[in-house]
């Protein structure tokens, strides 16, 4: 039997898409989850380790935030085994700029720099879903 959903998931009698963070701890995360949920998501947090080891573990998420701010991750690989067996997008947070070519060509959806604000990144989460939304015809 499914459970039902939270009603704090509930907007309008509509379950909230759930969105994947994968990344280590730190402060700006945190603020990043809090901020989504605010706005109404489900969230599912992990670490970078869980999220460069599981393939397919992107399935069942509307849409997945990967950050790679933190120097010495294998940030390809990460987005590949993301991409397994999902086609949510996969929005990539990085230090510097210069790496975003090799991680949209491993299908990343969209790279930023870390010093997007938590209230952008909640915007930017909420137009890729309204645009994966209207190309399969469901409500966001």
């Amino acid at each position: 039997m499914l459970a039902r959903a939270p009603s704090s998931w509930m907007v309008n009698g509509t379950v909230q898409p759930l969105v994947l963070v994968v990344a280590d701890d730190s402060p700006a995360q945190r603020s990043l989850v809090a901020a989504l949920a605010a706005d109404g998501f489900r969230c599912v947090r992990l670490g970078l380790a869980i999220g460069a080891s599981r393939r397919g573990l992107a399935h069942g998420a509307r849409l997945v935030w990967v950050d790679l701010s933190e120097p010495g991750i294998d940030g390809v690989g990460i987005v590949r085994r993301l991409r397994v067996g999902s086609a949510a997008p996969i929005l990539v947070v990085l230090r510097r700029a210069g790496e975003r070519a090799v991680l949209i060509d491993a299908s990343a959806s969209e790279c930023v720099l870390d010093s997007l604000s938590s209230t952008d990144r909640v915007s930017l989460t909420r137009a890729w879903l309204m645009r994966g939304s209207r190309a399969r015809g469901t409500p966001a």
